[in-house]
C-alpha cells in the first residue's frame, strides 16, 4: 500500500539527511500528543493531516507499506483504541480538511528504504519528483526553501 507523508520544504532536507521520517505530533486531547508520523492515502495536498505553523504541503514523500505491518494504524481505529473523545476527533477531522478516514499513523520511524518517491509542490498544485541525492546538499545552498518556492519546477 502506498501512503503519503506531507511536510514543509523547511523540514524536507532534515528528513532526507536523517534517512527516515521519524517525527510527528498526533494530538490525542487538547493538551497531550503522541510522537509519530502521519500519513494519508490521498496523494493531493488536500490529504495533509493536521494544520501546522508551517505549510505542510510543500513536499510529499510516498512510502510503500505492508498493510499488515503492526506499527501501521488507521486513524479511525486509534480513536477508539486510545479513547480519544469523539468531539476532539471531529475537531481534528474538520481542521485537517475532513477525510480523517484516510489518515494513518505509523508508530515508528520510516526509513528511506521504504520511500518510493520524494516530490515538491509545483505552482500549479501538482508535485514533481526530486532526487533525494540532490536534497542531501540543500544545507549548503543559501535560502534553499525560498529558491524552491520561487521557481516553477514543473
Amino acid at each position: 500500500m502506498i501512503l503519503y507523508h506531507f511536510t514543509s520544504l523547511f523540514h524536507l532536507p532534515g528528513i532526507v539527511a536523517a534517512g527516515e521520517i521519524n517525527r510527528g505530533d498526533v494530538p490525542i486531547c487538547p493538551d497531550r500528543s503522541v510522537k509519530a508520523p502521519w500519513f494519508t492515502d490521498d496523494p493531493t495536498q488536500e490529504g495533509t493531516v493536521v494544520p501546522s505553523n508551517v505549510c505542510k504541503a510543500g513536499a510529499r514523500i510516498s512510502v510503500a507499506f505492508n498493510d499488515r505491518d503492526p506499527k501501521l494504524h488507521k486513524w479511525t481505529d486509534l480513536i477508539q483504541q486510545w479513547n480519544i473523545k469523539a468531539a476532539f476527533a471531529e475537531t481534528l477531522d474538520l481542521t485537517g480538511g475532513g477525510g480523517s478516514d484516510r489518515w494513518y499513523i505509523y508508530q515508528f520511524g520510516v526509513p528511506s528504504a521504504m520511500w518510493t518517491d520524494v516530490a515538491i509542490l509545483n505552482s500549479d498544485g501538482g508535485y514533481t519528483t526530486v532526487s533525494t541525492r540532490a536534497l542531501h546538499f540543500t544545507d549548503v545552498v543559501p535560502n534553499f526553501t525560498m529558491q524552491v518556492k520561487q521557481r516553477d519546477i514543473a
